[in-house]
């Protein structure tokens, strides 16, 4: 049995049997991902075809380089493909098992945040909760009406998703990757940016809120955006 690393670059080739045995290989992964949306109208063999062709677009995406696994990416991009259609079909019901995670996570957070001074990252988290990454992820995905990278700011508009140029057609690893790099901002700077796209503050709001002025609130959102831009490029 060959290796997924040998069978990826196959795929980036666009070998037809590299991608079936890609599927055959990873079918387990997929069906991890749906054991999370049970409670569904729709048919389990509908969202498993739609996990397939998550895996699909995975593998064709996927950049070892960034030092990423592949399993962790692929689970991003298998829930964004299975949401989709889930989207399209019927509301979409989590299990009591992600709830928990996303529980445990939060837990986490609190406790960490003092320690570090700063948000968690994903690994950190999982070495506090006991849980994998690729649950982690899944868990705070399906959470993320509070960090929604649909919501507006108060000047223009303008998704957090478009201000850093990201395509808001993008599937969910897009998203994902964005949110994560959102959450590893200094207090101060993650402050502003919540303020700013997710609370629908103006710059002047903001640094009411925060207690400074509208130029270093400004000076902070540019620089930020710089950054977040040059993290999921």
């Amino acid at each position: 049995m060959r290796e997924n690393e040998t069978i990826l670059k196959d795929v980036k080739k666009g070998d037809a049997a590299a991608e079936n045995e890609l599927v055959s290989q990873n079918l387990g992964l997929v069906h991890s991902v749906l054991s999370h949306y049970r409670n569904s109208s729709v048919e389990y063999e509908d969202l498993f075809q739609a996990g397939c062709i998550g895996l699909l677009k995975a593998a064709r995406a996927f950049e070892p380089e960034k030092g990423n696994a592949f399993s962790t990416y692929a689970v991003c991009v298998i829930a964004g493909e299975i949401k989709r259609t889930l989207r399209d079909s019927s509301p979409v019901k989590m299990s009591r098992t992600l709830r928990e995670i996303h529980m445990r996570v939060c837990r986490g957070k609190t406790k960490l945040i003092p320690i570090l001074g700063r948000e968690p990252t994903v690994s950190e988290l999982a070495a506090e909760t006991g849980d994998d990454a690729e649950s982690i992820i899944l868990a705070e995905e399906a959470n993320m009406a509070v960090l929604s990278l649909d919501m507006e700011q108060g000047d223009d508009g303008a998704p957090l998703s478009d201000a850093v140029g990201t395509d808001p057609t993008e599937s969910l690893e897009e998203k994902t990757e964005l949110g994560l790099a959102v959450e590893r901002l200094m207090p101060f700077e993650r402050s502003v940016i919540v303020l700013r796209y997710f609370k629908g503050k103006t710059q002047c709001e903001t640094a009411a809120a925060l207690g400074v002025t509208q130029v270093r609130i400004s000076r902070c959102e540019r620089k930020v955006l710089d950054e977040l831009r040059k993290k999921i490029s």
